[in-house]
């Protein structure tokens, strides 16, 4: 996966590798966190993912949750850190 190739091409940090491992994200949540990370919106992300727009938002209402953020800012600031 995309989020995946990142990690072995970027500079390690491994303490945001760590928050990234433990938040135990799904697959789609890792998906969805790739998008928000590439400045997609909500829509965008449903329609690259086949879902629906509700669907998206309950993926970050939950990634926010397991990396105890509140924004996509932050989301995109631990992934550039990695």
């Amino acid at each position: 996966m995309k989020l995946e190739n990142s990690l072995k091409n970027c500079k390690k940090n491994t303490h945001t590798e760590d928050i990234i491992k433990n938040a135990n994200l799904s697959y789609r949540e890792e998906e969805v966190l790739q998008l928000l990370v590439d400045n997609k919106t909500n829509k965008e992300i449903a329609e690259a993912l086949f879902i629906s727009v509700n669907t998206v938002k309950y993926h970050v209402k939950n990634i926010y949750d397991k990396l105890n953020i509140k924004s996509r800012r932050e989301a995109q600031n631990i992934a550039i850190s990695l």
